[in-house]
């Protein structure tokens, strides 16, 4: 980071190079200063020589080479993002994971899991099990917990292991590894604020997004993409939200939804479409929500924000006591999908923290 222009040498010898692999890597060859031309480093390495390279990292990055681009600057910006065919293609496939659970419970049996929902679902205990490793310190203030930050560290460690097994388990060698890993390593909040919230949620979103685009989570691995692999993102979430008290990114207090997620109240308004008995006013009866909160992500939600938050919901959660008042699961849901439109991928405080890829061959591209 200090150097930018490095033999190839000893770039090669470069420790924190080793587990991100060398194929993912540009250098510009310096053979003559007018003209650069572009290799990756095995091409390179075939040259049996160690020309000058030079490596591009920005100011934010603190020296790491990242893949991935915020692009969203103004509301111009934003405007133009949800005129793309990305835009209109995350929406289709929000719609389709929210029309793959609807009625179904979770803990259904909606078939066996792929070798690659197993391996994303590993992944996922790994880091979990990092918040294990990591205890909170002790401190003045509640919110923030400084502890946060080794485990931060240490997961970036360990996501570039894990999208590897992830790879690994299909095949995909040459898939874009490095971009993938950068929504996972965003997915959990941010290091500096110790905060975490829907732009988050967001990464995570684009993350599954990107697997399937890609192949590699294929259409009959949907439901499980909701069901199994989001519901463990979630949980390790809320474990990190209750061990370090992660402060919520950007929210609007009691005027919010909730104060981390949204996915969940959608996915679980889903669930619940056409059920026998369940209405939305349940959510008003602690009693019902401790009986099905683990069939239903909508009840699991509403019971995280009354274990996180004090006094009845009325107070603390307005708008999904608000909510409860709508007779039918149908218009929860589609009242949900047009409430995340408007209050997450149409607010620029959140939409100008989204990263992109801008290569060609990149699974979120815009």
């Amino acid at each position: 980071a200090g150097n930018p222009r490095v033999s190839c040498s000893q770039l090669l010898r470069r420790p924190w190079i080793e587990p991100l692999k060398f194929g993912y890597f540009t250098v510009v060859l310096v053979m003559d200063p007018a003209k650069s031309t572009t290799l990756p480093v095995p091409a390179v390495m075939s040259m049996g020589m160690a020309p000058t390279v030079s490596i591009r990292a920005g100011a934010e990055t603190g020296g790491k080479i990242e893949a991935l681009e915020k692009r969203i600057k103004s509301m111009e910006d934003l405007k133009e993002f949800r005129r793309s065919d990305l835009f209109k293609s995350l929406k289709s496939f929000l719609s389709h994971l929210n029309d793959q659970v609807k009625g179904v419970k979770c803990g259904d049996d909606i078939g066996q899991s792929s070798q690659v929902v197993h391996a994303i679902i590993q992944g996922l205990d790994s880091l979990s099990k990092l918040v294990d490793e990591v205890p909170p310190v002790e401190q003045p203030m509640r919110f923030g917990n400084t502890a946060y930050r080794q485990w931060y560290d240490k997961m970036q460690q360990e996501a570039p292991v894990v999208m590897r097994a992830i790879l690994d388990s299909t095949g995909q060698a040459n898939s874009p590894e490095l971009e993938l890993t950068e929504y996972l390593q965003h997915s959990f909040g941010d290091r500096q604020r110790i905060d975490y919230g829907t732009g988050h949620e967001f990464n995570f979103l684009c993350f599954i997004f990107g697997l399937t685009n890609m192949g590699v989570l294929r259409e009959e691995d949907s439901k499980h993409a909701v069901l199994t692999i989001f519901t463990r993102y979630l949980a390790l979430c809320r474990k990190l939200q209750r061990t370090y008290f992660l402060e919520p990114a950007g929210s609007h207090g009691v005027w919010s939804l909730d104060d981390y997620q949204f996915l969940p109240f959608m996915f679980g308004a889903s669930q619940l479409i056409d059920h026998p008995s369940l209405v939305p006013g349940d959510i008003r009866r602690q009693e019902i929500i401790s009986q099905h909160k683990h069939e239903f992500m909508y009840f699991a939600a509403v019971d995280f924000a009354c274990t996180v938050k004090t006094g009845p919901l009325h107070e603390h959660s307005p708008i999904l006591f608000d909510i409860s008042g709508v007779p039918r699961w149908s218009k929860v849901c589609s009242g949900m999908v047009k409430m995340y439109d408007a209050e997450v991928l149409n607010k620029l405080p959140v939409m100008q923290h989204a990263l992109f890829g801008t290569k060609e061959q990149s699974p979120v591209r815009w």
